[in-house]
């Protein structure tokens, strides 16, 4: 391995998805943080990744093979780059200039704007090193891509988490202040939860001093801490994934101050893992309140929490399919109905420079203790549908087949059940030039589709 300093505040590299992962370390004293770049060797690279470093360069040291420092410029500003002629790109839901997306994280609504943070690879296509990258909106359909917020530190990476604004200062940062809940996935494996903090609405976060608020619990990697504020008992409640696949058990936690947790119970979502989410809702049928328990596939149940018991009071429904995947809602948003937002998968990438993009955005409601979702605004071009019997959708890539009969929608290779309960489908088609999403009218499911459009 070499040793050299840092030049300059931006760290460049050509970087090619199909290039062999270089490992490298930046140090600053005693912090560092690992990170694995397909560097391209020759003329051609999926694109020219640009690094804010996260220490200040004069501090800083880059360790690697030789092989990457051939490769390494160095440069005082960072660029907005502009796509290259070709890209495909979705005009109405949210994808990075560059690099990989999954996971949104941390959502949270204040003084009229929207925050997205989400699970970042800066140097390529692909998924690892992962960071939290920052955006906003002022109507949930323009985005503004920032910057990273939390970086790889010297226990690991950052996965998923949730986001709280402190209204009443129950941490101590300040009133207001923004909370994000976050997993350090270790290097050697295992994990534990973490926070980072703001105090200027949402531009800068420090991680907490006093890191980890809450080891592991099985060994295994324990994540995606999603908290929320429970009024009937007075207190915070945590959602945690147990990272055991072959349990999916999730934890319940509760806090009175956001930094001191303790287990209060555990439950189980039939087909769930990771990602959970915990929502606490007025059933529109009958005004009673009721908790909302979800995981990353869309399976939910619905029931209440008495003393930190989970009583489950419905069976496991589901209500997404397709690629939609580890969606969760803006904490803080205005209105009684949770805004929700999820990753679509791209299972084949429409370009070499991104991959990865957010669904649009959905409104959650409860009634007849049946989950409900339905756009939250029209974007896109929107057609309506409706059939009792089989119908098919054209797209470029192959037709969309909604079979009532047999309870399937199929494209191409792949097949997703309908839900319990349809009998007939009517609802509409929200296009982009990279995705296909149906809304049913009854509300009891929606389906997106990563695609070529043809838009």
């Amino acid at each position: 391995m070499i040793q050299k300093k840092a030049e300059k505040p931006i760290l460049t590299v050509p970087v090619s998805s199909d290039a062999e992962l270089i490992a490298a370390t930046i140090r600053s004293g005693n912090e560092f943080l690992k990170l694995e770049i397909p560097a391209a060797q020759g003329e051609t690279f999926d694109f020219l990744a640009e690094y804010p470093l996260p220490f200040p360069p004069e501090q800083t040291v880059v360790e690697s093979e030789e092989a990457l420092f051939r490769r390494i410029a160095w440069k005082d500003h960072a660029e907005k780059l502009s796509d290259p002629p070709g890209v495909l790109r979705p005009r109405f839901h949210f994808s990075p200039a560059c690099g990989w997306l999954n996971d949104p994280n941390g959502l949270f609504w204040l003084n009229g704007e929207w925050h997205l943070f989400f699970q970042y690879n800066p140097f390529s296509c692909r998924w690892g090193n992962m960071h939290w990258k920052h955006a906003t909106s002022r109507d949930l359909i323009h985005w503004e891509e920032k910057e990273i917020v939390l970086y790889p530190d010297s226990f690991g990476t950052m996965f998923s988490g949730s986001a709280v604004v402190d209204r009443e200062n129950a941490a101590g940062f300040g009133k207001e202040a923004i909370l994000l809940f976050y997993t350090n996935a270790f290097y050697d494996g295992g994990s534990s939860q973490n926070l980072a903090f703001s105090t200027d609405g949402g531009k800068t976060f420090r991680k907490y001093g006093r890191n980890p608020i809450l080891p592991g619990f099985s060994g295994f990697c324990d994540r995606d801490p999603t908290v929320v504020f429970d009024p009937e008992e007075a207190c915070w409640r945590m959602a945690l994934y147990l990272g055991d696949e072959s349990k999916r058990t999730f934890l319940l936690l509760r806090s009175e101050n956001l930094l001191n947790w303790s287990v209060t119970d555990s439950w189980n979502i039939e087909n769930g893992r990771e990602c959970p989410i915990l929502l606490r809702m007025r059933d529109k049928s009958d005004g009673v309140w009721k908790w909302v328990f979800a995981e990353a596939n869309g399976c939910y149940r619905i029931g209440r929490i008495q003393k930190g018991r989970v009583l489950f009071e419905s069976e496991s429904r589901r209500f997404l399919c397709g690629d939609a995947y580890a969606g969760q809602c803006f904490a803080n948003s205005p209105g009684e109905n949770p805004v929700f937002l999820a990753w679509l998968r791209m299972p084949e990438p429409v370009s070499k420079r991104y991959c990865g993009m957010m669904s649009s955005p959905m409104k959650l409601s409860l009634s007849a203790g049946r989950l409900r979702v339905s756009p939250f605004v029209l974007c896109g071009r929107s057609e309506p549908f409706e059939t009792v019997g089989s119908a098919e959708k054209p797209l470029p890539e192959g037709n969309v087949i909604f079979d009532v009969e047999h309870h399937q929608i199929r494209f191409r290779e792949r097949s997703w059940d309908l839900p319990s309960g349809i009998s007939a489908l009517k609802g509409r088609f929200l296009l982009d030039a990279t995705s296909l999403e149906y809304f049913d009218d009854s509300g009891l499911f929606a389906f997106c589709l990563t695609c070529r459009t043809g838009e």
